[in-house]
């Protein structure tokens, strides 16, 4: 009995997975080092730039919320699969997406979009560094030296056996100063505007680190992400 439902439910299952979404004109991957597709969260990827843009897209034409700038943002590792140019089905979608969480916005100050923006170096966890996909009306200008040196402090930290703690004011003071400048919609951001930023619920509640996008409490819609 138990195998004629599970039967049916795979049956089910591949039929509603099968159902056409939409058609990809190209392409649109995860990072990668040449290891295979996905091995790098540490880079920008069109894949977590496009489903960035699909936030943005949605809180500026269908939530009506007060700020004076409306981005999106995406976590490099909830994105498990690339997407394929040609038709995208159901199945697919949920392949690039699997985890069931939420789409949600939530408003911050433009000074702590540049100390989330920061905190994409992290040189105390296993990865050095966890690159967002950011939706295409914004642009982030960054300190090199900074970078390379939160880069090399994770080195210290992860290779060489130097104590973290030893290491704090120097990456406290680096991630003060590795973000230059960032641009919405062209316009310099100020540290005193309001951005509202659509996400999943996982980021926005400061997942993976990003525990600037915590303190505000999000507006979750309960509707999946993927969708």
């Amino acid at each position: 009995g138990v195998a004629a439902i599970v039967a049916q439910a795979e049956k089910d299952s591949a039929f509603e997975g099968g159902k056409p979404l939409a058609k990809i004109g190209s392409d649109f991957l995860r990072g990668s080092d040449g290891t295979g597709p996905g091995a790098n969260r540490g880079t920008e990827s069109t894949a977590s730039n496009l489903i960035a843009d699909s936030f943005q897209h949605w809180v500026t034409h269908d939530i009506q919320v007060s700020g004076d700038h409306y981005i999106g943002l995406m976590n490099a590792g909830g994105v498990r699969a690339d997407y394929q140019a040609g038709p995208l089905t159901v199945g697919e979608a949920y392949t690039v997406q699997p985890f069931g969480n939420e789409i949600g916005y939530a408003t911050y100050t433009g000074a702590q979009v540049r100390a989330l923006l920061a905190q994409q170096w992290q040189p105390t966890t296993s990865r050095s560094t966890l690159m967002l996909g950011v939706s295409s009306n914004v642009e982030v200008y960054i300190n090199q030296e900074a970078a390379d040196a939160l880069e090399d402090y994770w080195d210290q930290i992860k290779n060489k056996g130097v104590p973290a703690a030893s290491l704090a004011d120097a990456i406290a003071q680096a991630q003060a100063q590795v973000i230059n400048a960032v641009y919405i919609d062209g316009k310099r951001l100020a540290d005193e505007a309001s951005v509202v930023i659509a996400s999943n619920s996982f980021l926005l509640r400061g997942g993976d680190n990003f525990t600037v996008l915590g303190e505000t409490t999000l507006v979750n819609t309960g509707i999946l992400d993927r969708t």
